[in-house]
């Protein structure tokens, strides 16, 4: 990861990687007002409901799936983009899923 105050050209494809029934998070930066990170999802892993203490804005890259965030649920694709705030949320992945995530610092 390099430090957040450099100016550089990420390209996502450095931070895919699947594991067979499983998900891989990469860290793409931390920054003082946001982190970034790619989301890796095989098919059928699921993310269960659970709390998080941060708010996070979704963008779906490639795949599909349905994503939870507090009482709603919501079908996504390639350009889905969905915000999750503090609070309940999980993922189940449908078809092999990259999602970028936008995060508050945590």
């Amino acid at each position: 990861m390099v430090p957040v105050n450099e100016e550089r050209k990420y390209d996502i494809d450095q931070f895919m990687d699947f594991l067979p029934g499983d998900r891989v998070k990469r860290d793409v930066l931390k920054g003082k007002h946001f982190n970034v990170v790619v989301i890796c999802l095989d098919d059928g892993y699921e993310l269960p409901p659970h709390h998080e203490p941060y708010d996070v804005f979704f963008y779906v890259v490639s795949g599909r799936g349905i994503i939870i965030a507090g009482e709603k649920k919501w079908s996504a694709g390639p350009g889905s983009m969905v915000f999750a705030p503090v609070g309940i949320r999980g993922i189940k992945c449908l078809d092999r899923m990259t999602l970028l995530g936008i995060q508050e610092p945590h």
